[in-house]
C-alpha cells in the first residue's frame, strides 16, 4: 500500500518552468524556419526577375536581328551592284518599298537628348510617330486592344524578297508579262507584290493574273492596290532570272494578352491589298520600350556608318537608302513583385546613352514607381546587302 502511494507522488508532469523552456525553444525553432522560408522565397523572387528581363531582351534581340541583317535583299542583285526599278504606283509607301530595305518611325519625343515616361496604353493615334505612320501599318497595329502599338516606342520597317524562288522559264517575258512552270503559278495569286531579279537588275511589280495552265504571270496596270505604273518595263529577263515575294515585317511595342507591354511583329505579306488583314504577332513580353538609331553612310563611298541618325532625320534627308546598320536598344521589365519594395522616387534608364548616366546620345526613359526588376539591351546590326 505504500509503495503505491510512493509511485503516484511521483506522476507530478512538466512544471511550468519546464513548459515556458518548451514553448520559448518552440518559438525559435519556429522563427527559424520561417525566416529561412522568407528569404528563400524572396531570392528565388529576384533569381527569377533577372533570368526573366535576361531572356526577354535575348529572344527580343534575337526575332530582329535575322531580318534586319536580310534587309533590302532581291536575290543576287546586291551581290553584283545591280540596279533596281520600282513599278508600283505609290512606291514610297512603307509596306512595299522594297528600294528602302530598312524604314522606321521615331516615337515623338525619343529622340537624341530627349526624355520619355512609359505608358502600357495602346497610342491608337499616327501622329505620335515622325514621319506619320502610312495607312496600311497604322491600320495593321493601330487600334486600342491586344497588339495595339503603345506611344514613346520607335518602330521598325524591313523589306526583302523571300527566298522561295520561282525560276523563269522559256519564253521567259513578252510585253505584259513573265513566265514560270504551271506547277509554279499554281503557288501564285492576283495581287501579289513580286520581285524580279537576275545577278545585274530587280523589278518590284505587283501580279495582276495568274494563268497556270500556261505559267503566264501578268504585270499589267489593271485596278489593285497599290497597282502598277503600266505593263511595259525597259528591262528583261531571261534563263536563270527568278520571281520571289515581297515580304515587309514591322516590329514594334504593343499591348500584350495579359495587359503588360511586348514585342509584336506584323507580317504584311505579300499581297498590299490584305495588309489590313495582317495579325500581330506577340513574340516576347515585358519589353517595355524600343529605341532605334540608323546607321548612315553619309560619304556614300565604303558603305560604313559616318554617324547614327534617329528615324525622323533620315526620313528628312531621304536617307534610308543609305543606311547600312541598326542600332537597337530595348528596356526589359519582369513580373510586378520581383523586389522586396518599390523605390521612393520613379526609376529612369538611359536608352543609347554613352552610359547609364550620360544621355548624350540617348534619350531617358521614365518609368513606374513598381516593385519590377528591369534592364537595358543594346545590340548594332549591320544590314548583310549593305556592306561593301
Amino acid at each position: 500500500m505504500n509503495m503505491m502511494l510512493r509511485n503516484a507522488s511521483r506522476q507530478t508532469g512538466f512544471s511550468m518552468v519546464e513548459l515556458m523552456i518548451a514553448l520559448v525553444l518552440g518559438v525559435i525553432l519556429t522563427s527559424g524556419v520561417i525566416s529561412v522560408y522568407i528569404t528563400s522565397k524572396k531570392t528565388y523572387s529576384l533569381n527569377n526577375a533577372v533570368g526573366q528581363v535576361q531572356e526577354s531582351g535575348r529572344f527580343a534581340l534575337s526575332y530582329i536581328e535575322p531580318p534586319v541583317r536580310m534587309a533590302g535583299f532581291t536575290g543576287c542583285t546586291h551581290a553584283t551592284g545591280g540596279s533596281f526599278y520600282n513599278h508600283l504606283n505609290g512606291g514610297s509607301n512603307a509596306s512595299f518599298n522594297l528600294a528602302n530595305g530598312v524604314q522606321g518611325y521615331e516615337a515623338n519625343t525619343t529622340g537624341i537628348g530627349g526624355s520619355f515616361t512609359v505608358t502600357t496604353a495602346a497610342a491608337n493615334d499616327v501622329t505620335k510617330w515622325t514621319p506619320n505612320l502610312p495607312t496600311d501599318i497604322s491600320t495593321a497595329i493601330g487600334g486600342s486592344a491586344v497588339g495595339a502599338a503603345i506611344a514613346g516606342n520607335d518602330i521598325l520597317v524591313l523589306h526583302e524578297a523571300s527566298n522561295n524562288a520561282f525560276a523563269l522559264v522559256s519564253p521567259y517575258q513578252d510585253s505584259a508579262g513573265v513566265f514560270v512552270t504551271s506547277a509554279s503559278a499554281a503557288q501564285l495569286a492576283d495581287g501579289e507584290l513580286a520581285v524580279m531579279t537576275d545577278c545585274s537588275k530587280a523589278s518590284l511589280f505587283q501580279i495582276t493574273n495568274v494563268s497556270t495552265s500556261s505559267g503566264r504571270v501578268d504585270h499589267s496596270s489593271a485596278s489593285y492596290t497599290p497597282g502598277n505604273t503600266g505593263p511595259n518595263w525597259t528591262e528583261t529577263y531571261g534563263a536563270g532570272a527568278q520571281l520571289m515575294f515581297l515580304t515587309t515585317y514591322v516590329f514594334y511595342i504593343g499591348v500584350g494578352v495579359d495587359g503588360s507591354p511586348s514585342l509584336y511583329m506584323v507580317n504584311l505579306g505579300s499581297t498590299a491589298t490584305t495588309a489590313a488583314l495582317a495579325t500581330p504577332q506577340e513574340l516576347v513580353s515585358g519589353v517595355e520600350n524600343m529605341q532605334i538609331l540608323y546607321g548612315v553612310d553619309t560619304s556614300l563611298s565604303d558603305h560604313i556608318p559616318d554617324n547614327f541618325q534617329t528615324a525622323d532625320t533620315v526620313d528628312a534627308a531621304n536617307n534610308w537608302p543609305n543606311v547600312v546598320s541598326v542600332r537597337i536598344a530595348l528596356l526589359t521589365r519582369s513580373d510586378d513583385s520581383s523586389t522586396e519594395k518599390a523605390p521612393a522616387a520613379a526609376p529612369t534608364f538611359i536608352l543609347m546613352g554613352n552610359s547609364s548616366t550620360d544621355a548624350t546620345n540617348g534619350v531617358t526613359i521614365t518609368v513606374a514607381k513598381d516593385r519590377r526588376l528591369r534592364r537595358t539591351f543594346a545590340e548594332t546590326i549591320s544590314i548583310r546587302n549593305s556592306l561593301p
